[in-house]
């Protein structure tokens, strides 16, 4: 095979890569793609001696590990706090995103209630709504 063939099949195949990277809903496979294309076609401009566009694309790569080194650098820690039933912010949330959550939590819908020892659990909206089979809340006794 011509070797000038070979050398744009490796520009393509780095451009496929940026391109299909943006296509990604998580950021680490994102940057993990992008940074694999922007590699590639960082030696794909090397080798036709495109020097602006190899270090762009270098410049790029170096951005996305970077970043990606910061992701996984990052520790998040979540707490619980116990809410009343009747908090306005909890409802408009749900209310906000429960096509999503039953999108990617299908079974959700499926929860009745919830008891910690010997607290009762009330639902978090009005009865007989998604929510009240969903999201429910501990009472204090």
């Amino acid at each position: 095979m011509d070797s000038k063939v070979i050398i744009e099949a490796i520009g393509y195949i780095g451009s496929a890569l940026v391109l299909i990277s943006m296509l990604m809903t998580s950021v680490v496979k994102l940057r993990f793609i992008n940074t694999v294309g922007s590699l590639i076609f960082t030696g794909y401009a090397l080798m036709i001696q495109s020097y602006p566009t190899a270090a762009m694309n270098f410049c790029l790569a170096l951005i996305n590990i970077y970043n990606l080194i910061k992701l996984f650098r990052n520790k998040k820690e979540y707490s619980v706090i116990k809410v009343r039933p009747d908090n306005a912010l909890i409802s408009h949330f749900f209310g906000l995103y429960e096509e999503d959550i039953r999108k990617f939590f299908p079974e959700a819908g499926k929860i009745r209630s919830v008891t910690a020892h010997t607290s009762s659990a009330t639902a978090l909206t009005q009865p007989g709504s998604f929510w009240e089979m969903l999201i429910t809340t501990v009472q204090s006794t």
